[in-house]
């Protein structure tokens, strides 16, 4: 609580009258870091394309903002907030709806279908952000802004990936049964 408070420029008392804890604080950093990225993932818009452009504001944002996406998905002590949960309801929900769009109507209608490729491209785009923010492209490779035709090449082909399995649900494999 005391970093916090220095790098805000207010006293070391300061976050105590707003917050009951370091947990709390950081409860509340969380849900608006889960809100901006919703907002993000919201601004795709609801074209044909959404899921591209879904993807590629998934990654502008985790580039741009590297630490609240460590804060948004690292573990935490204690169950999030509902706030917390709202919040990440709404970029789940904004992913999903465009899995919808794309995949169109007969199929959407099948929820599993809807389930596994939302889950597919979650974690495809958040895969490749992970990578371009954590671990980095080897020794070589585009760096920094040079390697944004990269990034959405990467994308593209992920994209087309979604695009080419598409066929029915009973074609994609089967949860196993608790």
């Amino acid at each position: 609580m005391r970093a916090v408070a220095e790098a805000l420029g207010v006293s070391h008392a300061a976050p105590a009258h707003h917050f009951a804890d370091k947990e709390a604080l950081l409860q509340e950093l969380r849900r608006q870091a889960w809100s901006d990225f919703a907002d993000a993932l919201e601004s795709a818009g609801d074209a044909p394309d959404a899921l591209r452009h879904m993807g590629r504001a998934y990654v502008a944002y985790a580039l741009s903002h590297p630490r609240r996406m460590e804060l948004i998905f690292r573990s935490s002590s204690s169950a999030s907030s509902p706030d917390v949960l709202s919040q990440s309801m709404r970029a789940w929900i904004a992913l999903s709806q465009a899995v919808v769009r794309h995949i169109g109507p007969a199929k959407a209608a099948d929820s599993r279908l809807v389930s596994v490729l939302s889950v597919a491209a979650w974690a495809q785009a958040h895969g490749l952000a992970m990578l371009w923010t954590d671990v980095g492209l080897p020794p070589g490779m585009p760096q920094g802004e040079a390697a944004r035709p990269l990034h959405e090449a990467a994308l593209d082909v992920l994209y087309a990936g979604m695009t080419t399995i598409l066929g029915p649900a009973s074609s994609l494999p089967q949860a196993p049964s608790a």
